[in-house]
């Protein structure tokens, strides 16, 4: 049986160390175990690319799969890619259902977002009203 979590604390080690290629394939075992974090991680790694070629849907699609195990980050950076056009077509409503989702789970960003969208009439109705109570929330939460 495999340790996940021995395995994730070796991909964060290698990662740390700056060695992206071996902690990439760490995170990537991890991540053929569904782990969410580790999902998230070969993700970032695929956007950012960090010891792999920069593959923006590859990073979509991880980010999607961490999303939809309630990873916050990965909710709110799903948000950014509907918002943004990046590897799916722009979609302002999915990009605020996510980011109200990681607002919900108490993240800053997404609650920021959430506050932006509202303010901005973007994949909802403009609502001052509740755009001021989300960048109050933000606020609140730092």
């Amino acid at each position: 049986m495999v340790d996940i979590e021995k395995l994730y604390n070796e991909a964060e080690s290698l990662f740390n160390k700056k060695d992206y290629k071996k902690a990439f394939n760490k995170y990537l075992e991890c991540a053929n175990y569904n782990d969410a974090e580790s999902l998230y991680m070969v993700g970032y790694m695929y956007e950012e690319a960090l010891g792999v070629d920069e593959n923006i849907e590859e990073a979509f699609k991880y980010y999607k799969q961490a999303a939809d195990l309630g990873f916050v980050d990965a909710i709110f950076n799903v948000g950014f890619f509907y918002e943004n056009g990046l590897a799916v077509q722009r979609d302002y409503s999915l990009a605020f259902k996510y980011y109200k989702s990681s607002s919900d789970l108490g993240d800053i960003e997404g609650t920021f977002m959430t506050g932006y969208m509202y303010e901005a009439g973007l994949g909802v109705d403009t609502n001052y009203e509740e755009a001021y109570k989300f960048y109050l929330k933000g606020a609140l939460l730092k």
